[in-house]
């Protein structure tokens, strides 16, 4: 405003017609900072040349992950052989596994490491319904023989003779 002098506040409602010396310009008013990198507590960019440190990238273990989700899945297509119990406790082992290193923020994979520990344990329930099926069937087979071994030493016998 015409009245004041440079460096004063203008009055509420109006705004500075320039900004203070070493300010950067802002539609708030003084001291609020402009754009990021416009100095003078912004954020942004350093000085011309300045290159902000290089910083590696974090490596990411999700390996266990993977090999969770591919053994299991392997697993439970032939949870019916001897094979599919074996990848089907590796695939759960290493789903512990990435599932552990993702807790820990050394995976991105929590998901892959979850469906494998899923698939793993349903292909080993598979495996035990199978052989707990198995089991019954042939004790069955070898009860009923032995139920009816009976009537064909006994009878047969003495219906011929």
């Amino acid at each position: 405003s015409p009245g004041q002098s440079p460096g004063q506040a203008a009055p509420p409602g109006a705004m500075a017609p320039y900004a203070p010396v070493g300010q950067p310009y802002s539609a708030y008013g003084p001291g609020y900072g402009g754009w990021p990198g416009a100095g003078a507590g912004g954020y942004g960019a350093g000085p011309y040349g300045y290159y902000p440190p290089f910083q590696q990238p974090m490596a990411t273990r999700n390996g266990p992950g993977v090999a969770s989700l591919v053994l299991s899945i392997i697993g439970l297509l032939v949870c019916w052989t001897g094979l599919g119990w074996i990848l089907s406790v590796l695939g759960i082992i290493f789903g512990h596994i990435g599932l552990s290193a993702a807790k820990q923020g050394q995976a991105d994979n929590r998901g892959m490491s979850v469906a494998g520990l899923v698939m793993g344990y349903i292909g080993l329930g598979l495996l035990v319904l199978g052989v707990l099926f198995l089991v019954a069937v042939l004790g069955g087979l070898f009860s009923w023989s032995a139920l009816y071994s009976d009537y064909i030493v006994y009878a047969i016998p003495h219906l011929a003779g």
